[in-house]
């Protein structure tokens, strides 16, 4: 019984398995991931054969974990290492909130000193030792020069700390917006979107291979044509790798989730 030729679409790696094991699930051997052994090629199958897209086995490896990445991809959808910097997916380093607190704090101790110098000369003792009351012709609607300035400075430092955070907020958005579209990008490259009319194989949660030509989506199931029959399969069964490539609204939100979970994850400061 000849062996079949196995293709992890994990890491990449080449294996053999029993003729006897063709459509079931097995472990790759190098990376332990599940993977489902591909039927012998026959007459009858050939035109649900799936077509494995050459980047999953060629291309370059990730200098981080070693998975397999397109020629033109800049960051890893396996583990998030960024190609470009040399290190993982990294949250806006906390320099910038420390420099808020600081400026802030900067600000309350001005505004304390300058209402403790018009509180000092306010109530300054007179040379008989008594304490000089406050003049009573000095109008609540004129502002003295010390108030005017001690508002001044106030409001510019308030804006300070306002373009500060904004700008802080609008860089990391930018972050995140860049992040998103460069994991997208490698998704697509990887995980392309399946088509109407595309022979395809898709992978329940319990193992279970549905082979098939996509149709498309209809109430939250995925139909497929196998032999000729109807088959809807639905979505919620499937695994997250099959998922990606027939629902879209599923596909954006995995790549929103992934990304968010890898800034947070990421070592602050690295």
């Amino acid at each position: 019984m000849a062996d079949i030729e196995v293709n992890c679409g994990h890491c990449g790696g080449v294996f053999e398995a029993p003729e006897d094991m063709a459509g079931s699930v097995a472990e790759c051997p190098e990376c332990g991931k599940q993977i489902s052994i591909p039927l012998p090629p026959s007459p009858e199958r050939a035109k649900l054969e799936v077509k494995r897209d050459a980047v999953i086995t060629g291309g370059k490896r990730c200098p981080s974990c070693g998975a397999t990445m397109a020629e033109q991809d800049v960051i890893c959808i396996q583990c998030g290492y960024d190609t470009r910097t040399g290190a993982r997916i990294v949250e806006k380093p906390s320099s910038n909130k420390i420099a808020k607190w600081l400026l802030t704090i900067a600000v309350l101790i001005v505004l304390t000193f300058l209402a403790i110098s018009v509180l000092q000369k306010k109530w300054a003792p007179s040379a008989t030792g008594l304490v000089t009351p406050p003049p009573k012709t000095v109008s609540a609607s004129v502002p003295t020069q010390t108030t005017t300035h001690a508002k001044t400075t106030a409001q510019t430092a308030t804006q300070a700390v306002t373009a500060t955070v904004s700008s802080n907020e609008t860089a990391k958005a930018e972050k995140l917006a860049q992040l998103t579209k460069d994991y997208k990008a490698a998704l697509d490259r990887k995980y392309p979107l399946y088509g109407r009319g595309d022979a395809v194989v898709l992978r329940a949660q319990n193992g279970r291979m549905y082979r098939g030509k996509f149709i498309g989506l209809e109430k939250e199931s995925a139909i497929i044509f196998v032999d000729q029959q109807r088959v809807e399969v639905p979505l919620k069964l499937l695994d997250n790798e099959s998922r990606v490539r027939v629902d879209r609204d599923f596909r954006d939100r995995y790549i929103d989730s992934t990304v968010k979970k890898r800034v947070e994850a990421a070592p602050r400061g690295a």
